[in-house]
């Protein structure tokens, strides 16, 4: 291959992956987020502690959820939300910089991140498997072209004799 079909292929393989990776796909799943309060996270809070296996903040992806599972004997308030003893609620949060109210955290709030870009895996790999095959077939369309205005008789291959 010559130079120019291959500037041609790494060429609209970029032009496909930068297509992908600047926007977003127009419709995205809902993915949930779980955030379980363990046993004794209340008595945890009481003595000032951050209870085990609850995060400093949350991070929710596009569209995202969090589903909140109370596995401690006492009800537990997570913003506007309270969740019994046992129970489980889910939640959409809001777009909102500031953290939620809440029991489980000795400080009262729990900060909430709202990440609105898809994940690189999301863009990433449909690129790739678009990009390749699209940067194939323009390879091949310069290659016809190059045929076709040298009437036929374009420069043999590099170590074949005409």
């Amino acid at each position: 291959m010559s130079l120019t079909v291959v500037l041609v292929l790494a060429l609209s393989w970029g032009i496909s992956l930068a297509w992908w990776a600047i926007f977003e796909p127009i419709t995205a799943e809902a993915r949930t987020t779980n955030l379980v309060f363990p046993q004794g996270t209340a008595d945890a809070v009481a003595r000032g502690e951050l209870p085990p296996f609850i995060p400093n903040s949350l991070t929710i992806g596009r569209n995202g959820r969090v589903r909140v599972i109370n596995e401690d004997s006492v009800p537990h308030h997570i913003g506007a939300w309270t969740v019994p003893p046992g129970g489980s609620a889910i939640i959409e949060p809001a777009e909102t910089g500031d953290g939620v109210t809440c029991s489980i955290t000795p400080s009262g709030t729990m900060p909430v991140f709202l990440d609105r870009r898809p994940p690189l895996t999301s863009t990433f790999v449909p690129a790739a498997m678009l990009g390749i095959p699209s940067a194939v077939i323009a390879g091949l369309i310069v290659f016809v072209l190059r045929r076709i205005d040298t009437g036929g008789s374009a420069p043999p291959l590099a170590g074949r004799e005409p």
